[in-house]
C-alpha cells in the first residue's frame, strides 16, 4: 500500500499538554483523534512547540487513538506550556 494522494483524516486544532519531559527523554501522549486507523502514515504540524523539542513518531495505537512522542534535546527538564496541533492522516 503506497501513499495516497488524498488526506484520509485532517485534525486540528488540537490542544495539548506533554507535561514535563525529562532531560534526553522521550515525552509520550495519547490523543483521541476521530477517524485515526492503525496503519495510516501522520504528518503533524506543531507551530508552537518549544525549541528544545521535537516530535519524532505519531502512530495509530488503535482506532481514534494516535500515540505522539516527543523528544526533549535540553539538558534539563521541560514542562512545555500547551501546544496547538495540526494532523494530516494518510
Amino acid at each position: 500500500q503506497g501513499f495516497n494522494s488524498t488526506p484520509q483524516l485532517v485534525s486540528g486544532p488540537i490542544t495539548t499538554d506533554f507535561g514535563t519531559i525529562y532531560a534526553g527523554t522521550l515525552g509520550t501522549l495519547a490523543l483521541t483523534v476521530p477517524g485515526a486507523r492503525p496503519g495510516m502514515h501522520f504528518l503533524i504540524s506543531a507551530p508552537d512547540l518549544a525549541a528544545d523539542l521535537a516530535i519524532v513518531s505519531a502512530e495509530c495505537s488503535a482506532k481514534d487513538v494516535i500515540d505522539l512522542r516527543c523528544m526533549n534535546a535540553a539538558v534539563g527538564n521541560v514542562d512545555p506550556a500547551a501546544v496547538t496541533l495540526y494532523i494530516m492522516g494518510l
